[in-house]
């Protein structure tokens, strides 16, 4: 789902019109209108929930923060999608938390319904409320975290990539609005990937997408079929921001140049050794397109790139006035 307005815990959609904030440069971009009524707060949907906040919106649909309406204490996140003509999108996502459902790295498939409101018939689904994005949350810290995080963020999507993969599935959009970070009651900050509206098969025939964005893998950028391997490409231009390596710039119509200078030389936007683990990746998998996926050789880098740094330890950070603070 893509998001817009900086709110409390993510993005806010307006009320008029449907905007995006550019994945590098921030700035607002006008969408095609998602076919969703409005829910204003108070609300009430499917005489169950209540609307708190409308907290996204995007092509596919609105997502809303929501309470049950006999219970105050606890919100949670409910997908809203028309699905009059085209449900693949809200029938991807469905397919994906129900398999998911339990496991760490994905939100917590809560409830399933469908209504019609003015002869549209919309899907919802209402999950588990996993926190502020990526985004939000790196951008706190000026782009700049302990390599160490790094390392240990990565481990956590790499985990979640992994069963998702297992699954037969591909993400196919991974960027910084698309990964969670969330505090749970023994104090552990959660990893958690969302948005699986263009998850594919992995012998789907529909695995190229139209356009260049700043979070797409070279190979897809220049036509060829999405696969594992660029779910975890998306991952390493993640784990790059997190050390203020932003290769791509701001401007989308010299997005795929720069990925091709970049990948012809990775290393050399990393000065620190300590983080060219994250390059590396590209070279492992490079060898790997042609040799076969194997992901025990990433794993063995993870354990090992950083000396007395274990991948799956406690990310380190603290709490402030309602606000998740990575070192």
């Amino acid at each position: 789902m893509v998001e817009c307005r900086v709110a409390r815990s993510g993005f806010q959609a307006e009320d008029t019109g449907a905007e995006r904030f550019d994945e590098a440069s921030g700035k607002k971009k006008t969408l095609r209108q998602a076919n969703v009524p409005v829910f204003p707060p108070n609300s009430i949907i499917h005489e169950k929930y209540v609307v708190v906040d409308e907290i996204a919106r995007g092509t596919f649909g609105k997502v809303l923060k929501v309470k049950e309406i006999n219970n105050d204490d606890d919100t949670y996140v409910m997908k809203v999608q028309d699905c009059t003509e085209n449900n693949a999108s809200y029938l991807a996502e469905f397919l994906v938390l129900g398999r998911c459902r339990g496991v760490a790295g994905f939100p917590f498939l809560l409830d399933r319904f469908s209504f019609v409101r003015n002869d549209q018939h919309l899907g919802c689904l209402v999950t588990s409320d996993e926190g502020e994005t990526f985004r939000t949350t790196i951008q706190r810290r000026n782009f700049f975290i302990l390599p160490s995080n790094i390392l240990k963020i990565g481990w956590r999507i790499l985990a979640a990539l992994t069963h998702l993969h297992g699954l037969g599935l591909i993400h196919c959009d991974l960027h910084f609005l698309n990964v969670l970070f969330r505090r749970n009651w023994a104090g552990e900050l959660l990893v958690t990937l969302i948005d699986f509206g263009h998850c594919r098969s992995q012998d789907s025939p529909n695995r190229r997408f139209n356009g260049v964005k700043w979070h797409t893998p070279i190979r897809v950028a220049q036509g060829q079929d999405y696969t594992i391997y660029d779910d975890i490409v998306s991952m390493t231009y993640l784990l790059g921001l997190c050390c203020g390596v932003n290769p791509f710039g701001n401007d989308e119509n010299t997005f795929l140049d720069r990925k091709v200078r970049f990948h012809a030389d990775p290393m050399s936007y990393f000065g620190l050794q300590i983080t060219q683990w994250i390059p590396n990746i590209h070279k492992i998998l490079d060898r790997q397109r042609q040799q076969g996926y194997n992901r025990e050789e990433i794993v063995r880098m993870f354990k090992t790139c950083i000396p007395e740094v274990d991948p799956a330890d406690d990310i380190v950070y603290t709490f402030a006035e309602n606000h998740i603070h990575i070192h």
